[in-house]
This record gives structure tokens, C-alpha cells and sequence, in this order.
């Protein structure tokens, strides 16, 4: 996933919670665990 896409993690979590509507609450769960890996990720380096 690339962060470049989302300005912010809030930004992402508004995008998930959208997206929740559509792909069902356990998608947006998968999806929300991997932006939140992929910005814990470049936080640290």
C-alpha cells in the first residue's frame, strides 16, 4: 500500500470508514491494519 495516496492517517481513517459501506466491516478492518502498518512502518525509518 503506499502511503503517498493519503495526506495523513486521519485521512486514511476517514477513507476506511467510507469504505466500510461498501466492501463490508471486515474489508475495512484488513484494509485499515495495513495502512496502519505501512504508516507505523515509515514513521520509524
Amino acid at each position: 500500500m503506499s502511503k503517498l495516496n493519503f495526506k495523513s492517517p486521519r485521512e486514511a481513517a476517514r477513507a476506511f470508514t467510507h469504505l466500510s459501506f461498501y466492501v463490508g466491516f471486515p474489508g475495512a478492518i484488513t484494509a485499515s491494519a495495513m495502512a496502519n502498518a505501512t504508516f507505523s512502518e515509515t514513521e520509524d525509518n
